[in-house]
């Protein structure tokens, strides 16, 4: 009868687990995993790398020697984090110092004297990868190997799945022509907006800006270009809204030609200023297409909100109300509404 295989175990802290539980988010899961891997492994150091580009690795998480500091980057080329990352296989360095690569020699500068690496690996992919570094050479065994491939396939699931969730909701919330949100992720990020806004006190006059807008004759632009001339107006207009408001307002394509914005801690003036501002670098610009060029100009409808509790529902309505009167008027122009103060 054939000797039983003795298989190699592994022991979790059950805190470690506890911890783990309670991550929201990736980053807070790779930065639990930095601490209990230092922990597990006796170590002076853990980090993990995530791409940063197809030529970079990115420090997103740290614990102890910072020899290689947390948002730091390594090139993959000619570094041994790259090397375990491409070729997706765990490796030992038993003395940092006698090492050709550039992080081993950063990391022995530093007063580290060995380090094992393993590949965040899940089915064919590659995510990133987990490194633990000592003081001492020869640290690492094959044991230590086998034990850190083992968790960060664990780790490496993980991940790939938060990633997946992540691009589903991105999926969810984005309008796929124009990527600027749909209609659903802007009402969602309002009602959190007006949730914070409730909360803070910017000054008399201030408060948030609602704006329609709507590319003019886009019909015409339609039927005189072709549809798929259309589409690339949509998507220039989409692009140029997200470039040209504020990191903290929202813009997002309500359908068809309408889109909407949402300016954060705003005056009339402010409001006013700005949505001009947009109107007329729009009016400027050219877009080009497949059949040619076509010149875009929109009508926009807005209204100031200082009534804390008012809702999307209505500030929609007074803002297209406005835009209404800017068509009236002759478009390509910007119209307030009377703001909304109770």
């Amino acid at each position: 009868m054939a000797p039983k295989k003795k298989h190699l175990s592994l022991q979790l802290p059950v805190e470690f687990i506890d911890d783990l539980g309670k991550t929201e988010s990736l980053q807070e899961i790779l930065v639990v995993v930095a601490k209990w891997f230092k922990e597990m492994f006796e170590a002076d150091r853990a980090s993990i790398t995530l791409p940063k580009d197809n030529s970079q690795l990115r420090v997103v998480a740290l614990d102890g020697n910072r020899a290689i500091d947390l948002d730091m980057t390594v090139p993959i080329g000619g570094t041994m984090v790259g090397r375990v990352f491409s070729r997706a296989q765990a490796e030992i360095c038993d003395d940092l110092a006698a090492s050709a690569d550039l992080d081993c020699l950063i990391l022995a500068s530093k007063g580290l004297g060995s380090c094992l690496d393993a590949p965040l690996r899940c089915g064919p992919h590659c995510y990133g990868t987990i490194n633990v570094g000592r003081i001492g050479r020869n640290a690492f065994t094959h044991a230590d190997r086998r034990k850190l491939e083992a968790l960060a396939i664990w780790i490496a699931a993980l991940v790939r799945v938060h990633l997946q969730v992540e691009e589903l909701t991105y999926l969810s919330q984005t309008d796929p022509l124009t990527q600027i949100m749909n209609r659903r992720a802007f009402t969602e990020h309002f009602q959190a907006s007006r949730a914070k806004g409730r909360r803070r006190a910017v000054g008399p006059g201030f408060g948030f800006g609602f704006a329609v807008v709507d590319i003019d004759h886009f019909k015409q632009i339609n039927d005189s270009h072709g549809h798929d001339a259309g589409d690339v107006v949509l998507a220039f207009v989409g692009k140029m809204m997200k470039d040209f408001f504020r990191g903290d307002d929202f813009v997002a394509r309500f359908g068809g030609e309408e889109f909407c914005i949402l300016m954060q801690d705003v005056d009339e003036a402010g409001m006013r200023g700005a949505l001009e501002r947009f109107r007329i670098a729009l009016g400027k610009s050219v877009v080009n297409h497949l059949s040619g060029q076509v010149s875009v100009t929109a009508s926009i409808g807005a209204v100031l909100v200082l009534a804390p509790d008012a809702g999307m529902d209505r500030a929609y309505k007074s803002a297209a109300v406005a835009l209404y009167e800017a068509k009236a008027n002759g478009r390509n122009r910007v119209q307030l509404a009377s703001a909304i103060n109770g």
